[in-house]
């Protein structure tokens, strides 16, 4: 990688070999410490991680999991629907939502026969976040939407 800037040259090899050229000084070092002392205030460092776009990144891939480890643990399927356990529900959407907590309120409509869970009704997904509580179907289209185009039910859980 290297990096020009006015009379600035930076050059870093993969060993941590790190030339600095600054004017008409030159600086070598194996870390970065060293180079701390000889940097000039024009001369910045262009490599810097995104902190929101990796809390992102993070967000996304966990989220991914969850979708995953919801259709392996599918009780029904029917139309390639996926009918989702209440408390990984309520992680997805507090991953999509970005916020602090998920409430989803559901009613109890019994067991079935062939199957040992209980399956619920739901009524409506409260999304809070910074301390406002706005419901999923009508703040939150675009995750509502995402959730239908991937085929999990927000209508009923287990």
């Amino acid at each position: 990688m290297s990096t020009n800037k006015n009379q600035s040259h930076v050059t870093v090899n993969p060993v941590n070999n790190i030339n600095v050229n600054v004017g008409d000084r030159t600086v070598e070092s194996n870390g970065l410490s060293d180079l701390s002392a000889c940097a000039s205030p024009d001369l910045k460092v262009k490599y810097q991680e995104n902190a929101n776009e990796c809390e992102l990144l993070k967000s996304e891939n966990e989220a991914l999991k969850i979708i995953i480890d919801m259709m392996r643990s599918n009780p029904i399927s029917v139309n390639k629907l996926i009918i989702a356990d209440d408390k990984k529900l309520e992680l997805l959407v507090k991953l999509l939502t970005n916020s602090d907590e998920v409430h989803i309120d559901a009613e109890d409509i019994g067991s079935g026969c062939f199957t040992t869970n209980t399956y619920r009704k739901v009524n409506a997904i409260y999304v809070i976040k910074n301390g406002n509580t706005k419901n999923l179907k009508y703040d939150y289209p675009e995750v509502t939407r995402e959730l239908k185009d991937l085929g999990i039910n927000i209508k009923l859980v287990w």
